[in-house]
């Protein structure tokens, strides 16, 4: 539901990541931004994979080899709606996550409701079944046993070796030992760590009690938590604390005298209580303009500002007043080109990092003169 209406999620937002032999990662989030969808890309996807996207990921620029295909592409004869390509482009399309979305809904249509914090086990649960046909059971058998710490070892004389040296680190080992196979000498024999010893519990029901209270705990920790609404409205990262030590060594120059005081400046803006509501909320909407523009140019060349707003839908005005205070900070080399932006401005900017880092700044008219 939107902030209006009170922020609690009724339903499952779920972002499909889909690969061409059929591998699948399925993921719940509360929302569709940049800082939600970034990491599980990072974690999920290496630097170099080709990675095909819809419009809604203009910010996955540190994928070099990532394309963009637009569903949403009129058509330019007047008398059709929409372009033929907008499904597939040059080869671009996302029909390996669309058609998982079909099965995913007529798979969960069996449950009729599931509730939003538990929805993350289910897609796990869809995934495991999904990735066994791909990967196979062996697969996800060894690499489950690496992660519990199970030791694979080849012969009778190599099980007591180690047996002796799990005996040393953990003071309990057990062996497992095949019997089925046709040469005894290529027996393979499995050790585990056992951190309590087997007992027999006279009262079953304590026993019982202590399953289930285990089984309640990992499920705790595997549940997935939507961030309430004063989570998603407040933001920690609006200070200077990590950045300051991070580029001392660049803030103690002279010639950023005023960027150091801009940064105190900052620091005390949000540190203070008595400025009011709308004042912050200004100072958001600009920071949020200045992180957009910050991540779509580089430090080794010069990118077009008139490129990215029309990318982004960022106000001029808003992206001027940001850019003349970057240049007064000494943070970005600003110079007029020649590039023909894709729409009439008054100015034609080309931009260029010197820092690695955009330092939080105030945009607003009510506090910067």
């Amino acid at each position: 539901m939107s902030d209006k209406l009170g922020g609690k999620q009724i339903g499952t937002l779920v972002h499909t990541i889909a690969a061409s032999n059929g591998a699948l990662i399925l993921d719940s989030v509360p929302n569709q931004k940049m800082n939600t969808l970034g990491p599980l890309f990072r974690r999920s996807i290496p630097d170099n994979t080709a990675i095909f996207t819809d419009s809604g990921y203009p910010w996955l620029s540190v994928y070099r080899n990532h394309r963009m295909v637009n569903h949403t592409a009129h058509s330019k004869d007047k008398r059709h709606r929409w372009a033929r390509n907008r499904w597939s482009k040059d080869g671009v399309h996302v029909q390996y996550a669309e058609g998982n979305h079909r099965v995913i809904k007529q798979a969960f249509s069996s449950y009729g409701y599931i509730k939003p914090q538990y929805s993350q086990l289910y897609l796990n649960e869809f995934c495991f079944y999904r990735n066994l046909k791909v990967f196979g059971l062996d697969a996800l058998v060894a690499k489950w046993r690496e992660k519990i710490g199970v030791v694979e070892i080849e012969g009778s004389s190599d099980l007591e070796t180690a047996k002796k040296s799990k005996n040393s680190d953990s003071g309990v080992s057990r062996g497992i030992s095949s019997k089925h196979s046709a040469n005894p000498s290529t027996h393979f024999h499995f050790l585990a760590d056992v951190s309590n010893p087997v007992r027999i519990v006279k009262n079953k029901y304590e026993q019982e009690n202590k399953v289930l209270q285990f089984f309640h705990s990992e499920v705790a920790k595997r549940k997935y938590q939507p961030p309430s609404l004063q989570d998603r409205k407040t933001k920690s990262d609006y200070t200077n604390e990590s950045y300051i030590k991070d580029n001392i060594h660049i803030l103690s120059k002279p010639k950023y005298s005023l960027l150091r005081n801009a940064i105190i400046e900052n620091d005390e803006f949000w540190s203070r209580t008595e400025f009011k509501h709308y004042k912050r909320y200004s100072e958001k909407k600009y920071n949020h303009y200045a992180k957009l523009i910050w991540d779509n140019i580089s430090n080794s060349v010069l990118s077009p500002l008139s490129l990215i707003l029309y990318q982004h839908r960022i106000p001029h005005s808003s992206a001027y007043r940001i850019i003349r205070i970057w240049e007064k900070y000494e943070i970005i080399k600003l110079s007029e080109g020649k590039f023909k932006p894709y729409i009439d401005l008054s100015k034609n900017y080309l931009l260029k990092r010197k820092f690695t880092e955009l330092p939080n700044l105030l945009y607003s008219k009510s506090i910067i003169k």
